[in-house]
């Protein structure tokens, strides 16, 4: 996952960002850094990241939290394993769109309302991956 915000402006100027995730400190970032990719992150796991920012005086000031929950691409069914069961679920659905009756959101990989080939694909890719 990859964290971006826009550069703080401070009347001292901004030397630094520290990162927190839940609210532990993650990292210090100098002032020209602007993104962060974070690794290691369990899916189906709450996260809150914030960054602060920081300036030659020492004062730091917070800035807003935001909210991830990292999903297991091609998990259909949630269970940890990207699996056969999962490649059924799509199929089951396959050829259906938003508001049809056999239509399954969470068959809807790439979230273009149609379940199709794209999704099988992403089933496919992921194909053996686990949490």
């Amino acid at each position: 996952m990859t964290l971006n915000w826009t550069n703080a402006l401070d009347n001292v100027g901004v030397t630094a960002y520290r990162i927190y995730e839940n609210n532990s400190l993650l990292v210090v970032l100098p002032s020209n850094v602007t993104r962060y990719s974070v690794n290691g992150l369990s899916p189906y796991t709450n996260y809150t990241f914030r960054v602060d920012a920081g300036n030659a005086a020492g004062n730091w000031a917070s800035g807003p939290s935001r909210q991830a929950f990292p999903r297991l691409i091609g998990d259909v069914n949630k269970d940890c394993t990207v699996d056969i069961a999962d490649l059924v679920l799509v199929a089951r659905s396959f050829g259906s769109s938003t508001g049809g009756s056999n239509f399954n959101n969470m068959a809807d990989l790439n979230g273009d309302g149609v379940i199709d080939i794209a999704d099988l694909a992403i089933v496919g890719s992921n194909f053996g991956s686990h949490c």
